[in-house]
């Protein structure tokens, strides 16, 4: 980004008052830039029984219960990983299964509501817009008896909304 100074002290230099307008013009344009985003990921092993809820799967109770319904009685938290990241940054979770499961952040839609996020599982690609501290689930491969549950959630503020 080039600036044109105009007002030119007498040995020539850029006017003080020049200078500073260009950097309010510099702050501006950093300020309109995406936040820094915090994706957690959260895997969680679910299967049919013997009913279990693990306590740091708590929180997502509720949400878990809507998702999946009758479907899974145990619910037992595998790892979480929690990350800044800024527009571009990826978070990488390792799979209990081997695999790895990636999130990108993407950016702020036009109305700065939703986070832009990039999703690679093994071979599933998606993009998906989540509502600002929002989460959302994906079920995933078949492991020991269950199904991987992978939640993530993406903010620009806490984590803990």
């Amino acid at each position: 980004m080039g600036a044109t100074f105009r007002r030119r002290s007498p040995d020539g230099r850029p006017a003080l008052g020049a200078l500073a307008a260009g950097c309010i013009l510099a702050l501006a344009i950093t300020a309109q830039a995406d936040p820094i985003a915090r994706i957690g990921v959260t895997v969680i092993h679910a299967k049919k029984s013997p009913p279990f809820l693990h306590d740091k799967v708590q929180p997502l109770w509720d949400t878990l219960r809507k998702t999946f319904g009758d479907r899974f009685a145990h619910y037992d938290l595998m790892s979480v990983v929690e990350r800044e990241v800024a527009k571009g940054g990826r978070v990488e979770v390792p799979m209990p299964d081997g695999g790895l499961f990636m999130v990108e952040y993407r950016g702020l839609s036009k109305d700065s509501r939703f986070l832009k996020l990039s999703i690679v599982h093994d071979d599933l690609k998606s993009r998906v817009r989540l509502h600002d501290g929002g989460l959302l689930f994906q079920a995933g491969k078949r492991w020991k008896g269950g199904v991987l549950i992978i939640g993530v959630r993406a903010s620009t503020g806490s984590l803990s909304r």
